[in-house]
């Protein structure tokens, strides 16, 4: 809901973040290939800039502050897709976090609702509710 709203260039930093993210375990699950799926048809097949995968240094192209949350919204429901948040993932997206300089609350805030809109995805259940909470969040 979130990428839509994101230019060119911020979508294909998403799109590395996002393979960052998901790789950081080195594994890529189910739940986060569907999230992946997703992700391709809200925003088409990006390709990222190679270095982007690895490094923050165009982090700034996040440039306001709902751009930057809803990006981390978005990271959030990836990380979450499996159910399952490991150390690694953890880990990369705190990282992220810190060098966008989102406050510790409002990330934790936003992934309170990503982890409960990832059970809603993973038992067919309606979202929109989600979307609406995330989205107070974002554009506060």
């Amino acid at each position: 809901m979130f990428l839509k709203n994101l230019n060119q260039e911020q979508k294909e930093m998403f799109v590395a973040l996002g393979q960052r993210i998901v790789l950081a375990d080195w594994v890529l699950d189910d739940g986060e290939e569907t999230a992946l799926q997703a992700i391709r048809a809200q925003i088409g097949d990006i390709k990222p800039q190679p270095g982007d995968i690895f490094s923050n240094d165009r982090i700034s192209v996040f440039d306001t502050e709902d751009v930057k949350r809803g990006v981390i919204y978005e990271l959030l429901l990836l990380v979450h897709a499996d159910l399952d948040v490991n150390e690694a993932e953890s880990h990369a997206l705190g990282n992220l976090t810190k060098d966008m300089g989102l406050d510790p609350q409002v990330v934790e805030g936003l992934d309170a609702i990503a982890r409960r809109h990832a059970y809603a995805v993973a038992e067919k259940q309606p979202v929109d509710q989600y979307w609406t909470e995330a989205a107070q969040i974002v554009k506060a």
